[in-house]
């Protein structure tokens, strides 16, 4: 076994404390699909009709894992929910399909920690058990709908692009609510087009965060330290790690079409966008100007070219770009790590990658919200 993959499963994975209903009938696959079901019973039987569309033979040697959760003590409706899901999973016999219980009495998951990213992490971790190095790693939710090119496309993707992980192109599936529409639109427009800025900026985390468009082999899960277990924000947190580890590639195509529905399970995401927008929100509020953009490539060509230059020499050209730069990075604690970035750098080409793995996507989204402000 891999020794990243082998070192996580003796120390970070979960697959002790949840598992698989039944034993899979292969030792490894070349696929690991994860779908979180949190009383969805309603909506997976399409996310699997159109898991089954997929080329034969790559679907044999796929292992598709639907971890059923709830918190312990959720109410009745969200426990039979679940339980219906059960009945739908065993319609579907063409499929290496199984399922974890996370949500009865003795296997509900603890309510601090309840939430989409601990479900994402509980299916991969287990998957990992039947990876090796080159699996293929696919989160999907269970409102989620694939082309029938999904798998093709991923693993010719994979093969010719000597990838470690990527997100895939997406389109949400249209509402029959025209308003429920326009704002769906308008979401996938901010999404697309602060991607598209981020990377005319040379950011490395230009890719978008969306749960259900991450790809990434089993050894980069691994290496990374596992998905995140927020309640939300996973896919974000989980994404800059595997930039940190390499960059996040972009699969073109559209195969993905998430789900527009209202949500309120979480404070981020498309369903909580579209209860906001439901209730007022203009979704036009969350678009970045274009001048914090233009900051960003300016900060970002200027920090990773100055493993030589003194901090205030640094901030006194920040200022030249911006007058307010200097007092964002000055928030940033700048001062307290740049030393030990410069003296800890053996070359430039280390420098640069360090400089990215400390200014990372979270302090991006920041400078952006900073200058749009």
């Amino acid at each position: 076994m891999n020794q990243p993959i082998k070192k996580y499963l003796l120390k970070k994975s979960l697959h002790h404390k949840w598992s698989l209903n039944s034993k899979p009938n292969q030792k490894t696959y070349s696929f690991i699909i994860s779908i979180p079901s949190y009383a969805e019973h309603n909506y997976i039987r399409k996310t699997l009709n159109s898991i089954s569309n997929q080329n034969n033979l790559l679907l044999k040697k796929t292992l598709i894992i639907i971890v059923i959760n709830n918190k312990i003590n959720d109410e009745n409706k969200i426990l039979n929910s679940n339980l219906k899901t059960i009945e739908l999973i065993k319609l579907f016999k063409n499929l290496n399909i199984h399922y974890v219980d996370a949500f009865s009495y003795n296997n509900a998951l603890p309510t601090k920690q309840a939430g989409v990213g601990l479900a994402r992490k509980i299916g991969f971790d287990i998957g990992l058990k039947f990876s090796n190095e080159n699996t293929i790693f696919c989160s999907l939710d269970a409102d989620t709908i694939i082309s029938e090119k999904y798998l093709l496309e991923i693993k010719k993707f994979y093969n010719n692009k000597n990838t470690t992980s990527a997100v895939i192109n997406f389109k949400h599936i249209r509402s029959s609510s025209s308003i429920l529409n326009k704002s769906i639109k308008l979401y996938e427009e901010f999404i697309k087009t602060t991607s598209l800025h981020l990377k005319k900026a040379n950011s490395p985390y230009y890719y978008h965060s969306i749960g259900s468009t991450i790809t990434c082999t089993a050894h980069a899960y691994a290496s990374v330290g596992g998905m995140s277990k927020r309640k939300a924000t996973e896919d974000f947190y989980f994404l800059e790690s595997l930039a940190k580890y390499k960059k996040v590639k972009t699969i073109n195509e559209i195969l993905v079409y998430p789900s527009s529905r209202i949500s309120n399970r979480v404070y981020l995401g498309t369903g909580f966008r579209m209860e906001q927008s439901s209730k007022g929100y203009d979704l036009k509020e969350l678009f970045f100007k274009k001048q914090s953009f233009l900051i960003l490539s300016k900060w970002l060509k200027l920090g990773k070219k100055s493993m030589n230059v003194k901090i205030d020499t640094l901030l006194l050209k920040a200022n030249i770009i911006n007058e307010n730069l200097p007092n964002f990075l000055n928030e940033q604690k700048i001062k307290r790590i740049w030393d030990g970035l410069q003296k800890s750098s053996p070359s430039n080409k280390h420098f640069e990658k360090q400089f990215h793995r400390w200014f990372d996507a979270l302090k991006t989204i920041k400078l952006l919200k900073y200058f749009s402000n």
